[in-house]
């Protein structure tokens, strides 16, 4: 874990800070977060 932070509205940050397949894992949670 790294300084840095991260939010739905700043995934590039997310993607410059975390491994692609826990922001792929992120980003397929978030999209299944949104259809409910």
């Amino acid at each position: 874990m790294g300084k840095c932070q991260f939010s739905v509205h700043h995934v590039e940050l997310y993607l410059a800070c975390f491994p692609i397949t826990d922001t792929i894992i992120y980003v397929s949670v978030f999209s299944v977060s949104q259809q409910i």
